[in-house]
């Protein structure tokens, strides 16, 4: 029986192989594959048969960014939030949910919805008691036939 060590994952671990055993395995599975080949008349179809764009499911891109990334306390913040398909494709109408977590205390929360070129901005006006350190900016974003997708960004307070 001939026998042989494969490095099946690429990670170094090996396992043991009877080629023999491997190979009348494959042979079958390439038989069924060619008589079930044979048998089908349908022509396999060069395009899709639905709108890709339309498709449930589809992952949005969502990304955040601010004009800065330390502030002092009294500053303004801008928060630009980007809404896209997986190909860049603006989304129009897509809601953001948009947290502020401080390093303590009470966070804020927004809500907006994306213009035609799939961005919502928001303006946040900090106080000079704001508290001081690093705070979490994180946009979420859902839009219809889309999954929902988020995105995260800190910035410091002084």
């Amino acid at each position: 029986m001939a026998q042989s060590s494969i490095d099946t994952l690429g990670n170094g671990k090996s396992i043991r192989v009877d080629k023999q055993n491997l190979q009348a395995r494959l042979d079958v599975v390439k038989t069924e594959l060619q008589s079930k080949v044979s048998e089908d008349t349908q022509p396999i179809p060069t395009e899709s048969p639905v709108d890709e764009e339309a498709v449930e499911g589809v992952q949005s891109v969502t990304s955040v960014v601010t004009d800065k990334l330390r502030y002092l306390a009294g500053e303004t913040v801008t928060i630009t939030v980007k809404v896209t398909d997986d190909n860049g494709r603006a989304l129009q109408g897509a809601n953001v949910d948009l947290f502020i977590t401080p390093p303590r205390g009470k966070g804020l929360f927004v809500q907006g919805k994306t213009d035609q070129t799939g961005t919502v901005i928001a303006i946040w006006s900090t106080k000079r008691n704001d508290a001081k350190g690093t705070y979490l900016v994180k946009a979420v974003a859902t839009v219809a036939d889309y999954k929902s997708s988020r995105a995260n960004i800190y910035i410091e307070i002084r």
